[in-house]
């Protein structure tokens, strides 16, 4: 109980002071893999499409609730990848997140941040946290804290963008 009470009191600590946008231009390494849930994928094999990461743990409060909404507001959407990443310490903790009410449809599109390699990389702040990466991975814009209607838009509009400049 203590050990919860402490990661929730980190978090909040950490999204109090995150700044709105985190590693810009960044290239995320072309040879980093993701574990699924269920199998390997490298992200390697997502180059081509911007991709959305939202990056979760079990113990965050506001992360199921933000994933539900963007979640439903990208289905259908083809020209992007959306990828929920778990950045729990094992993915027994991962899998106990989609145990959630309503959370269970989303656990075959989850990845595995084994040690946090990826995050630690992206240099997060907090979470839930969202991150857009253009097709050749490279940072275009981060948020952190629940998706609202306001970061939906600003999120379509940084897609959209990135579909015109193609």
């Amino acid at each position: 109980m203590k050990q919860t009470i402490l990661k929730i009191f980190l978090a909040a600590l950490a999204l109090s002071f995150a700044p709105a946008v985190m590693a810009k231009g960044k290239v995320v390494k072309k040879k980093f893999n993701l574990e699924k849930l269920t199998s390997k994928k490298s992200l390697k094999s997502l180059r081509g499409k911007p991709v959305v990461l939202e990056l979760f743990a079990s113990w965050c409060n506001a992360c199921a609730p933000s994933m539900q909404k963007l979640s439903k507001w990208h289905r259908g959407k083809r020209k992007s990848r959306f990828i929920p990443l778990s950045v729990d310490e094992t993915k027994g903790e991962a899998h106990s997140f989609f145990k959630r009410d309503g959370m269970g449809k989303y656990r075959k599109q989850a990845y595995f941040d084994k040690n946090s390699q990826l995050a630690s990389q992206l240099k997060f702040r907090g979470l839930p946290a969202t991150i857009i990466l253009d097709k050749n991975h490279r940072v275009v814009k981060t948020y952190v804290g629940e998706v609202s209607g306001k970061k939906l838009k600003d999120i379509h509009n940084t897609l959209r963008r990135l579909k015109a400049a193609n």
